[in-house]
Formats: structure tokens, C-alpha cells, sequence
């Protein structure tokens, strides 16, 4: 228990008056012998000790008086610390507002947003006076907006006027780490932490153990607030991918694009149309109608179109109607080129029987067209004998294609080669890795692995043999979704859903790593049916290698002979050239860092919003490259740098982050009491976050009960006082 007026509890030494009075009062008188009162003796004895004990009880009685009226002046509250005051005290009032995007779902005609900042407009305006408030938004981060004085509560009603809603996701973490922070700036008692939010399930249980942990925290100082935003089931669709579909980005052809929507919300949404545009411009065929997207379903969509010009292309994906549309856009940009030079090193050649060569398959996959026309595709694979290639053949390279490849021994790979290859990806390209029987574990780990360039996946393990019954083929249902192979899984076309006819003989094994040494491993992108790994991958630097278990030729299964052959090895190799776009497509709050060629100019940024921000010259530390850094990426949409002065400069893609809208499910008032550990004092957006509050101030102080029980020990002392015959 706490106190409001601590100081008052000086006045419990006015129970010392009563003490001082009872002996100041008490009678004298010096004993006559009379011989008369000698057989009444026993008797007035009895009879003293009888009144003793009667003055004792009206003594105690009236110092505890006292002391009572020191307590209710002190104010007592329910608390260690002080909570809260009652009506008419001075509050120290901690804001902490929720920006995430799922904060612009509509109820109504207003959108949750909307509603969190009326009710705190509300509660500013009915704090006692003399109260501050400090604002605090949130998202997955958290940033202390003011005001400058926290006495200043027009300054603070403005501040939140102007608050818009960010494109980032839910954490409530860093905004309960502010509040405690803003507890220690605060100079009264009476605290109290408003949370406005729409109680997003991922803001309580992304980091569930320090969230709770906070919560306690604002629990010991003040009073903890939740006031719920917007209660009705939000429905809701999201473009959660946009990429090429089985083609690298080129000119002179038609291109199809894949489009992955998403129905997030808890209702089937229906009359759904998907638009695509390139550089802001329709493609040839720019919309492809939804008929119906069940609560949870993910569907991938198609949209063809043909780019004229080669460079740095933004893709726009877009999807309407429904009643959240911060995650209804998806920009993405992309590197268009003429050609796309490939190396590819074939570890077993065969020059009298050119078909059983390692690079058979993979060289007619690449080249899927006619002899006479060969010259004019877009691909230009350069296939080279591994004995025979060198690091200059990686000069005008994309993606280089180990197949089969020795590294040790007669004809295998040179030394050299080995070497450049990590410096080849580091620098934004890519590495394709085919197993066969030539493939060495030792060799492979020792060269390529954590004791060498350690740009191998995993480590390899064993070649095993498959069994004839059941057969092993990759699993198309251990692909993730957002995986450059999700079109596997979800597309219903015949030759991607023919993957599971790809079956495998031979591979190799692939060691998974242990808990503690996934930092620094790949992850696995796809399985057999047995759960081996099938498909393994690693950034490197900017790039990315990939392994696969087994063979590209008919040595170790029919997997090249497949179906899915073609657009697998078309999948990979535009995944792994588009890594080079990686650092232009960012996810909101992600700063941009770029350097550009002209260092000692002054640059520009402008946002989606059209606002033009100076970012000056590049920047950088002893160690650190020069660069430019927008830190600031809550918007998604396009951002273009610019030197000053011009328009035309490069463009970076933001999109929303979609953890928000994984799911749209809020969280019950029950389960946070649960999460939490206690039950702080839940509210709903409107008036009645304004009295609920006024309520559970006067119910945090214990004056007016002291006050009762005041008044009856004071009837009680004067019955005592009367009965004894003792009065003040």
C-alpha cells in the first residue's frame, strides 16, 4: 500500500494527546488511614481494576482515532506506488498509439485509427489538472512523439491529430519498453499507460515473455490501460508475392508474371480483380478477375506482358476491393536485360555421345527453341569442360552451373576457379551446385565448406540409393510458399504438378545442421518424399548458391528427364539473378542503403507521398563504404534517389510487412489476462474510456473507506466515553 500525501501521516502523532491527557488527568491523592474502610478494602480494589481496564479500552480507542485521520489525510492507495489518483488529482498519463497498418481497417465510416485517437482526444480532455501526457507510437518499433512539454496538452492533442498509420507490423514491445522509460520522467504520483490498439494477436505473442515482463513493470508504477480499437471481423485480401513466373526478365517477348493473393481474413471474399503495371503503365493483358478466395486461401495468379526496354523495370500488383488497402499493392523492381550469359561446367563431357554428357539436359533446358533461333533467345549458355575452364569465364557471367563437377583428381575443376567462385558470388551472382558421381563429400566440404569458402549450403554426407517401392521424387509439399518454387505447390498446370513423376535413384546426403549452427548454414527449399533434403540454399554476400541432391542428367533418376525440368532450371536461374535486385526491394521500416557511382554529389529522395527529402552526399565510417541511408521506409511504395536538381534517378520498392496481416485475428481480453499474468483495466474505443478511467482512479484510493471507518470508531468512542463516564 502507497500514499498520495505521505507527508500527512506526520499528523499520527495526534495520538499522542490522548496518552498525554489520560496521565495528565489521572487522579491524586494521598492515603488517610481510617479504620472504617478496612473490610471495604477488597471491594473498591475490584472495582479499580474494573475501571482500569475501561479507561485502557477508551485510551487505545481514541489513539487509533487519531491515527485513522492521519491516514485518510495521507490519501492511502491500493499499490506500493502510487496508480492513480482520485478525481481532481494531477495524472501522469504515458500514450502508447498503434500505427500498424491493421490500424486502417474501416469500421464504418471511420477507421480504427480513427477511433484510438477520438478516445485519446477523450481522455486528455477529461485528465485532472495539472496532468502531462507523453505520446509514444508503435509498431515493431517504437519512437517517443512528444510533446516537448508533456504539460503541453494542446501541443499533444495536435500531435495525435496528425498521427497517420505506418505499413509496418504489430510489436508491442519497444512501445511498453517507452512507457516504463517515460514512468522515470515523470514527476507525480498518479501514473497511468493507455495502450490504443486493435489488440492484434502478433503484437501480444511475437515476444510474448518480455511483453509480459513490461506490462509488469507499468503494473508495479501505475495503472495499465488497453483500450480496444474496432471489434468487427475485417475482411481482407493481401498480395503477399509478385515475381517472374518461369522466365528471366527480358525484352522482345511476352513474359508471364505471377501474382500470389492471399485471403487473410476470417470471411470469403468475393468480385475480387487483380491489376498489373510495369513503370506505372498497363501491360497487354492487366487484369485477371477472382471469383471467390476463402478465409485463408492462398491463390497465384497470372498476368502476361511484353517490356520493350531493357534496365531497371518497377512491377505493380494490385487487388481490390476490400476493407484494409494498405496491403492490396505490391511493387516490386526487377533488372530487364537483352541477354543473360550463363556458365555452365560440365563435369562429365562426352564428345562421341554429346547425349550422355552432364550438360545434355541442362543445355537443351536452357536453349528450349529450335536450332535457327538459338542465336536470337535470350539465353546465352557457354558450356565448358571442367578441366578446361578459368576464371575469366565468369567475366560477363549471371549464374554459374556446376554439374557433376570434380574438384580433386584428373580433369577436375582447377584451383584457381574454385577460388574466384566466392568472390563471383559475393558480388550478386549466382551458383547452381548438381550432384553426381563425381561429387566427393570430403573434397566438396574441405573446399567449399565452413574450412574453406564456406559457401557450400551444407555439408554433404553419403551417397545413398533410392528404393524401387515406394519411389522417391521431390515432395512439392514441403515448398514453402514464398519460395521461388512455390508455383510446384500451388499452380494446377500439369508439368509443375508432374513433379512427383521426377523419380530419383541415387543422391547425395546433405547433413542438416544442429540448433546452434543454423546462423551461419542454408536452409532447405524442398525434400524427397522421404524427407531427405532435395534443394538447398545459402546467401552468400549478394548472392545465393544453390545445391541439389541429385543429378542433372539420367546417371542418378529421370528428374532431367521430367516435365518440370525446364521450369525448374528456369526458376532457379531467374532466382538466382534476381538476388541482384535484392537491395532495391525492401520490406517498411527496413532502411534503404545505397551507393551510388557520383559520390561527391548531393542527392534526393523522394517518398511514395511525393515528399522530397535531402540526403546530401554519401556517408560512411573508417570502415564503412560511403553510401546514402533513408532510414526512414514506414510508407511502402516507390522511393527514388536523385542527385539535386534532377528527376530522373534510381528507384527502390517497399512493401508493406505482411507479418501484420498474417492473420487478422485480434486478441481476446481473456487471453491477454492470461499472457500477462493479471487483469489490467480493459477498455473500449469511445466514451467509455474516458469513465471507466475516472472510475478506477477513485477506486485506487482508500480515503473515503478510512473515512467510514473513521466515522464508526468515532460513534463507537463517544458510546465507550458516555458508558464510562469519560468525556474529552
Amino acid at each position: 500500500m502507497g500514499f498520495l500525501a505521505p507527508f500527512m501521516l506526520i499528523g499520527a502523532a495526534a495520538a499522542g494527546i490522548p496518552l498525554a491527557l489520560h496521565f495528565f488527568y489521572r487522579a491524586h491523592y494521598r492515603p488517610v488511614p481510617w479504620g472504617a474502610m478496612k473490610f471495604l478494602r477488597l471491594a473498591v480494589e475490584q472495582t479499580s481494576r474494573r475501571l482500569r481496564f475501561q479507561e485502557l479500552i477508551l485510551l487505545l480507542r481514541r489513539i487509533l482515532l487519531m491515527l485513522l485521520l492521519a491516514v485518510a489525510l495521507a490519501r492511502p492507495i491500493m499499490c506500493s506506488s502510487a496508480t492513480g489518483g482520485k478525481r481532481g488529482e494531477a495524472v501522469d498519463a504515458v500514450f502508447v498509439i498503434d500505427l500498424s497498418y491493421s490500424m486502417n481497417a474501416r469500421e464504418g465510416a471511420k477507421s480504427r485509427l480513427d477511433l484510438a485517437k477520438e478516445s485519446a482526444l477523450r481522455v486528455i480532455d477529461d485528465l485532472p489538472p495539472n496532468s502531462t501526457v507523453q505520446v509514444i507510437t508503435c509498431t515493431d518499433r517504437a519512437i517517443a512523439a512528444g510533446p516537448k512539454s508533456p504539460r503541453n496538452l494542446d501541443q499533444a492533442k495536435l500531435l495525435i491529430q496528425n498521427l497517420q498509420a505506418t505499413q509496418q507490423s504489430t510489436d508491442f514491445l519497444g512501445g511498453l519498453t517507452e512507457a516504463v522509460a517515460a514512468f522515470s520522467r515523470a514527476e507525480g504520483a498518479a501514473k497511468e499507460v493507455y495502450l490504443f490498439s486493435d489488440m492484434q494477436r502478433g503484437g501480444w505473442e511475437r515476444q510474448s515473455s518480455a511483453v509480459r515482463t513490461k506490462c509488469e513493470e507499468v503494473k508495479a508504477q501505475g495503472t495499465l490501460f488497453l483500450v480496444r480499437s474496432g471489434s468487427q471481423p475485417v475482411r481482407n485480401v493481401a498480395i503477399v508475392d509478385l515475381k517472374p513466373q518461369t522466365d528471366i526478365p527480358h525484352t522482345g517477348s511476352r513474359m508471364p508474371f505471377t501474382v500470389i493473393v492471399k485471403n487473410t481474413g476470417t470471411e470469403p471474399v468475393t468480385g475480387l480483380t487483380v491489376t498489373l503495371k510495369v513503370d506505372g503503365q498497363p501491360l497487354d493483358k492487366d487484369a485477371q478477375p477472382i471469383e471467390k478466395l476463402g478465409p485463408g486461401e492462398t491463390k497465384p495468379v497470372t498476368l502476361t506482358g511484353k517490356i520493350d526496354q531493357a534496365g531497371w523495370r518497377v512491377l505493380t500488383a494490385e487487388v481490390k476491393p476490400d476493407q484494409l488497402d494498405d496491403d492490396n499493392k505490391y511493387d516490386r523492381v526487377i533488372l530487364v536485360r537483352e541477354k543473360v550469359r550463363i556458365l555452365v561446367v560440365d563435369g562429365s563431357p562426352n564428345d562421341r555421345e554429346p547425349e550422355k554428357a552432364g550438360s545434355f539436359f541442362v543445355g537443351h533446358a536452357l536453349l528450349p527453341v529450335p536450332d535457327e533461333f538459338k542465336f536470337q533467345y535470350h539465353v546465352r549458355p557457354t558450356i565448358v569442360k571442367a578441366a578446361d575452364v578459368s576464371p575469366g569465364h565468369l567475366a560477363d557471367k549471371e549464374v554459374c552451373i556446376l554439374i557433376n563437377a570434380p574438384l580433386g583428381g584428373p580433369g577436375s575443376v582447377p584451383a584457381d576457379f574454385v577460388q574466384s567462385l566466392s568472390e563471383f558470388v559475393k558480388r550478386g551472382h549466382g551458383l547452381l551446385i548438381t550432384s553426381g558421381p563425381n561429387v566427393e563429400k570430403a573434397v566438396y566440404n574441405r573446399l567449399l565448406g565452413p574450412g574453406g569458402s564456406n559457401i557450400l549450403p551444407m555439408e554433404l554426407g553419403d551417397v545413398f540409393e533410392a528404393p524401387k517401392d515406394p519411389p522417391l521424387f521431390p515432395d512439392p509439399n514441403s515448398i514453402d510458399e514464398k519460395s521461388f518454387l512455390a508455383r510446384f505447390k500451388l499452380s494446377a498446370n500439369d508439368p509443375f504438378l508432374q513433379l512427383r513423376d521426377a523419380w530419383v535413384l541415387k543422391g547425395v546426403g546433405v547433413v542438416e545442421p544442429k540448433q546452434d549452427q543454423l546462423k551461419d548454414s542454408g536452409r532447405v527449399l524442398m525434400r524427397f518424399n522421404d524427407g531427405r533434403p532435395a534443394l538447398v540454399g545459402k546467401q552468400v554476400g549478394d548472392g545465393e548458391v544453390l545445391l541439389l541432391a541429385t543429378s542433372m542428367d539420367k546417371e542418378w533418376g529421370f528428374f532431367a528427364t521430367n516435365l518440370t525440368f525446364q521450369p525448374f532450371v528456369h526458376g532457379a536461374l531467374t532466382h538466382l539473378i534476381e538476388r541482384s535486385a535484392a537491395g532495391f526491394n525492401r520490406v517498411a521500416g527496413e532502411p534503404i542503403r545505397w551507393t551510388p557511382k557520383e559520390l561527391n554529389r548531393s542527392y534526393v529522395v523522394t517518398r511514395p507521398d511525393a515528399q522530397k527529402v535531402r540526403l546530401g552526399k554519401p556517408q560512411g565510417g573508417a570502415t564503412e563504404q560511403l553510401a546514402l541511408t533513408v532510414a526512414d521506409t514506414s510508407r511502402a511504395g516507390v522511393y527514388t534517389i536523385a542527385e539535386e536538381g534532377t528527376e530522373a534517378g534510381t528507384r527502390f520498392a517497399v512493401v508493406p510487412d505482411l507479418r501484420e496481416s498474417e492473420t487478422m485475428d485480434p486478441l481476446p481480453d481473456q487471453q491477454i489476462d492470461e499472457l500477462l499474468g493479471f487483469k489490467p483495466e480493459h477498455l473500449a474505443s469511445g466514451a467509455e474510456a474516458t469513465t471507466k478511467a475516472e472510475s478506477v482512479r477513485s477506486r485506487n484510493e482508500w480515503t473515503v473507506p478510512v473515512l467510514m471507518v473513521l466515522l464508526l470508531f468515532a460513534v463507537f468512542e463517544t458510546a465507550w466515553a458516555w458508558f464510562c463516564g469519560k468525556a474529552w
